[in-house]
């Protein structure tokens, strides 16, 4: 604090005991699960503290709650006031399954015929995504490229908003929504599916 001494009083404290006991209530946020960022949102250290929190909000929806969570891979998520409805998660969970069998396509490929240039994040498109990318118009569908490419380029400084209940995150595209999940060890997003908004989700 330029121009000001650590023994000048405030009343009966002096700026050295003030800075001590903003020092402790910090430590004592951090023991308690969260602590309070840079702009004045609660960030929590687990999913579950958060979802404890939000439960506490008197309904309002995620979006309304100034808050976020540091997820099992250090990503800072929210969660998404949308989720899926039961057709559609069924699909997601294909969607993985398929993921995990090799059914894929690098969004590289994509990226280099739009001349976009290499994203950070290694980005990988499920099967189904890629015939639903094909099967859109070509402006949307080079609208959804270039989102995912700022995806894949800012990764790592955004909060992603996360589906409530499930691992999959949430990137807008227009009227078409694309889930994804995130790996940080392998700095790789996966691209489960592309839909629409208003025929896959509902409000929670």
């Amino acid at each position: 604090m330029p121009g000001l001494a650590l023994d000048q009083p405030i009343g009966s404290m002096t700026i050295g005991d003030l800075k001590d006991m903003m020092i402790e209530v910090v430590r004592e946020e951090r023991r308690q699960g969260y602590y309070i960022d840079g702009e004045g949102r609660l960030v929590f250290l687990s999913e579950g503290g958060y979802a404890d929190y939000l439960e506490k909000q008197g309904g309002k929806l995620p979006s309304e709650v100034r808050a976020y969570f540091i997820d099992e891979q250090g990503y800072r998520a929210f969660y998404s006031d949308w989720t899926p409805i039961p057709e559609y998660a069924r699909e997601l969970s294909e969607a993985r399954r398929e993921i995990a069998m090799g059914n894929s396509h690098a969004f590289e490929d994509v990226i280099e015929e739009l001349c976009l240039g290499r994203p950070m994040y290694k980005v990988i498109i499920a099967n189904r995504a890629k015939e639903r990318l094909d099967d859109v118009p070509r402006a949307t569908g080079d609208n959804m490229a270039r989102i995912i490419s700022w995806l894949a380029e800012n990764t790592d400084e955004i909060a992603h908003e996360r589906l409530k209940g499930y691992r999959e995150c949430n990137l807008y595209c227009g009227h078409y929504r694309v889930p994804y999940l995130l790996d940080r060890m392998n700095k790789m997003i996966t691209i489960e599916d592309i839909s629409k908004h208003d025929e896959v989700y509902i409000r929670i």
